[in-house]
């Protein structure tokens, strides 16, 4: 049979037609290495008797394999006779094997069925964990056995990379490189791919087709993009993009806007290693960062409310506490619920008496405080806090709620009002304790007290009046 074969063969090929333990070649799409490869083991197992087991990293189905090429190459050659082509190997009719594995479903016990293999082709071999080339260089162990690697680079730490083309390959290695250009019969529709590939990303076309490593370019978001002088049209609604820096990594930001479907970048702040004290001053380099809404990405809480104080002064739930206080005003001055509530507070009898339910009002009541409880301390670690700590409960917020709810006289509009004089109270004590004449914490609360103490005494004073009666002494 051999005889009548007259295969064409690449000139990059010719080393490869010597035994050796290692044949590797590496390149860019469009040279034809596979195609090379799966003729010559076609060739070879229907000269000569050979198992051949035919491989990948992951092979979840035989569509994922080189099957469909070598049924294919098979065709090509006429060597349809020589071959029994089944569901999930192809037999030669000499005794010749060929089957299709991925390597990432064995252990080291279900290897050893390949021990006695003639040869073992990686394809797609840039993906070849350490733990499969690991497994299957010991394996393959018949004498005058060969493995043969074919891969697109990657990475220059790419475990096959290090293998073969490593300071210290192993002895007995054959590799060669390989590209487009060294294709003979490189089809027409790929030199279109190519030329526009060429054109327009230069790294996309020198990793793609000329097997070179990938650049820092091919991880970027944008490759069509260019640097010229602009204006930001007047209007323009800009949107502010973060990103925390940790180490050898960059604090950023970036302000841009949409014009039609181009995206415009008009001002940039960075700085690696950058710490969160100084990240407020670096952002507020870009003109009206503090105008325009931010996006941030952050793991940790700490960061974004850190800054978000330092900048706005003013924490995200703050409006949603307005929010709330808002609907609760609404639910219980001018809903049913609430002139129920207020009846029951008042009266609980004349409740009961009107055929209200009073065992409702009270559950309610009592769901509805804890709920608003648990919404406030969950605003409070997302906000000033930044994390769940138990020292949380010796805040003392509970006690600063009364306070506010008994100076607005349980109004919730004017809880609002309460809530930002007694919150500027706390602030400013814990500002004045870091000043440089440092005045005691229990300052502010002092004024927080004299604040409740006074504002009880004017409603004693409102809800009752004091007379001064004159006793005149009697007469003897």
């Amino acid at each position: 049979m051999s005889s009548t074969l007259s295969p064409e063969v690449p000139r990059w090929f010719l080393p490869f037609l010597k035994p050796a333990r290692y044949k590797g070649a590496f390149g860019g799409r469009g040279s034809g290495k596979s195609h090379a490869f799966a003729s010559y083991i076609v060739i070879r197992c229907a000269t000569v008797r050979t198992d051949v087991v035919c491989l990948r990293e992951v092979q979840r189905s035989l569509k994922q394999s080189v099957k469909k090429l070598l049924e294919n190459k098979i065709e090509a050659l006429g060597l349809g006779a020589a071959f029994e082509i089944q569901h999930d190997r192809i037999k030669g009719k000499n005794g010749s094997l060929i089957i299709f594995e991925g390597l990432a479903n064995h252990t080291a016990e279900s290897i050893k069925s390949l021990e006695g293999f003639d040869i073992a082709w990686f394809e797609e071999a840039q993906v070849a964990s350490q733990r499969s080339l690991d497994l299957l260089r010991p394996t393959i162990r018949k004498p005058g056995s060969e493995l043969f690697f074919t891969w697109n680079p990657r990475f220059s730490g790419d475990p096959i990379e290090t293998l073969l083309r490593g300071p210290t390959p192993p002895p007995d290695a054959v590799v060669v490189e390989v590209n487009f250009e060294d294709n003979p019969w490189f089809p027409s529709v790929l030199q279109d791919e190519m030329n526009y590939d060429k054109s327009r990303d230069p790294d996309k076309y020198a990793h793609i087709w000329l097997g070179e490593y990938v650049r820092n370019s091919e991880a970027r978001v944008f490759r069509n993009w260019r640097i010229e002088e602009f204006e930001a049209p007047p209007g323009a609604i800009h949107r502010l993009g973060a990103d925390w820096g940790f180490a050898s990594d960059p604090t950023v930001l970036v302000r841009c806007h949409i014009v039609g479907r181009q995206l415009f970048v008009d001002y940039e702040a960075y700085q690696i290693g950058c710490e969160i004290a100084d990240t407020p001053s670096l952002f507020l380099s870009v003109p009206e960062a503090e105008k325009w809404p931010m996006v941030a990405d952050s793991a940790r809480l700490s960061p974004i409310s850190f800054f978000t104080d330092k900048v706005t002064n003013t924490y995200p739930t703050f409006f949603i506490a307005v929010v709330l206080a808002v609907v609760l005003f609404w639910l219980m001055r001018v809903s049913n619920y609430g002139y129920e509530t207020a009846v029951y507070a008042d009266s609980p009898n004349t409740a009961r008496y009107a055929g209200m339910n009073s065992a409702w009002l009270q559950s309610s009541v009592l769901l509805i405080s804890g709920a608003l409880a648990g919404v406030g301390g969950a605003m409070y670690v997302v906000g000033p806090a930044g994390k769940v700590d138990p020292g949380l409960l010796q805040v003392g917020l509970g006690y600063a709620g009364i306070v506010v709810a008994a100076l607005a006289r349980y109004n919730f509009i004017a809880v609002i009002v309460a809530a930002v004089l007694f919150a500027g109270l706390r602030t400013g004590g814990n500002a004045l304790q870091i000043s440089n004449d440092p005045v005691p914490i229990a300052i502010a609360v002092v004024l927080q007290g004299a604040v409740l103490l006074f504002a009880l005494g004017g409603e004693l004073f409102r809800r009752n009046k004091i007379t001064i009666t004159r006793v005149r002494a009697a007469s003897a």
